[in-house]
């Protein structure tokens, strides 16, 4: 099976594997930020990066990708699912549900706008997930006002240092909020 992932980007650690599927098609509730999609970008400029998401989409539809996902991030330490796309479908959630318990020992984490994804996943001990929705529909990335005011409209909201910074890896900070079970949101600006 042909599934293609990556190793830390411009927002990621080196450390970190990505799986990504192709934006926008691949995620319920896209209408809400389908317009300024980040992950859209990559896919305007690379041709391949069209290809390797396509191929991955492909991928989940087969009945082996539980297994053919557990033996490719088994010798993983973290893993981002979804740095472009979403849970598309309820068989989908729970494919990852089993490949993130039959992988304790990885640290997994992943943002999303469906609901379903967020209740079936976030009692899985080793992902952290975390709402691209706030409770009000708001997204949760804009510009820096934008983010200051939904975390001041919401209290306690964590905006990521890094974005603000304009430090592309995470490395150069002692953060690793986005790998805390903790936050159920956290907000980027845009960059």
């Amino acid at each position: 099976m042909d599934i293609y992932v990556s190793h830390g980007n411009l927002s990621e650690d080196k450390d970190v594997t990505i799986f990504n599927l192709p934006a926008v098609k691949t995620c319920p509730n896209h209408t809400l930020c389908a317009k300024t999609c980040y992950a859209r970008k990559a896919e305007k400029r690379f041709r391949a990066v069209v290809e390797s998401r396509s191929r991955n989409y492909k991928a989940t539809k087969d009945p082996r990708f539980v297994e053919a996902m557990v033996e490719k991030l088994s010798k993983a330490t973290k893993v981002r699912i979804h740095e472009s796309g979403d849970f598309y479908s309820s068989g989908y959630i729970d494919n990852w549900r089993q490949i993130i318990k039959a992988l304790p020992a990885i640290r997994f984490k992943c943002f999303t706008k469906v609901e379903e994804a967020y209740r079936t996943l976030s009692v899985l001990p080793n992902l952290a997930i975390h709402q691209s929705v706030l409770p009000h529909g708001e997204i949760n990335f804009g510009s820096d006002q934008e983010m200051d005011d939904l975390a001041k409209k919401y209290l306690g909201v964590f905006i990521c240092p890094k974005k603000r910074a304009k430090v592309h890896e995470c490395s150069k900070f002692s953060c690793t909020e986005c790998f805390n079970k903790i936050r159920k949101y956290i907000l980027f600006t845009k960059h």
